[in-house]
């Protein structure tokens, strides 16, 4: 397969990252057979790929997205991103960034722990806007490192400059065809809040880390429509198949 063109892709809008996302993946990914609620299942995979948002997009959906246009899930996904209500779920990620430890840890005296981890970012970039500690983690040790689904986002940390908010986000499992549209505009709504209270700056880049950035195997046929491959099945698959050859 030759050398990938780029594990590094920057556009200004979301459907063009993660179209190209999409097109690296299925082109210049590898298969990898990885436990997935309990079960091998077949991905292709590209570790380490960077993608940047230049003007993070309000609300533009994707084209032959799974959510589309007047969706109530979209905004509904966004609004998670600010809120502690974890719906019943083991965790959300609005829960481990407004409210850090909730539930999970006390203090060795029986007090809870809740930390707003965005309320520390914007009073850290009020403090110092050259501030490079102006971050928030979502990992919680003794509980993640048992529990059956812990967080995909691991962290977020934001960066003031040219008065342009910037924020850079690592992922350790990353389903770039199924989350990372929404994944962006969850955290566009996190920027947005920040840029609010901190004041005088504006939006800046988005940036993912995706440690791992994978396409499922049953979503391979959704990818080749919308990349008009007339195979559903990604490149080192069907080299490996002996379907083409180098």
């Amino acid at each position: 397969m030759g050398i990938p063109k780029n594990y590094s892709i920057v556009e200004s809008h979301t459907p063009a990252v993660w179209w190209k996302g999409l097109e690296q993946i299925w082109n210049h990914g590898h298969i990898a057979n990885i436990i997935y609620d309990g079960k091998l299942v077949e991905t292709v995979e590209m570790l380490g790929l960077r993608t940047q948002i230049y003007h993070p997009d309000k609300g533009s959906i994707p084209d032959n997205y799974i959510w589309k246009d007047g969706s109530h899930a979209w905004e509904d996904y966004k609004a998670e991103f600010l809120s502690t209500n974890t719906r019943g779920f083991i965790y959300s990620y609005g829960e481990r960034l407004r409210a850090w430890g909730s539930g999970k840890l006390d203090n060795n005296c029986g007090l809870p722990i809740s930390i707003d981890q965005l309320d520390y970012i914007v009073q850290e970039l009020r403090r110092d806007r050259s501030s490079r500690r102006a971050a928030a983690v979502t990992w919680i040790p003794p509980f993640d490192e048992k529990t059956e689904s812990p967080p995909c986002l691991m962290s977020f940390q934001a960066f003031i400059r040219g008065d342009r908010l910037t924020a850079i986000v690592p992922y350790r499992s990353h389903d770039f065809f199924g989350a990372y549209p929404a994944n962006a505009y969850g955290l566009t709504g996190v920027m947005e809040y920040i840029v609010d209270r901190v004041g005088n700056c504006s939006m800046g880049n988005l940036i993912f880390l995706s440690s791992s950035a994978h396409i499922y195997w049953f979503n391979w046929p959704d990818v080749a429509k919308i990349l008009n491959d007339s195979q559903e099945v990604p490149v080192c698959k069907r080299l490996k198949l002996g379907a083409i050859s180098c």
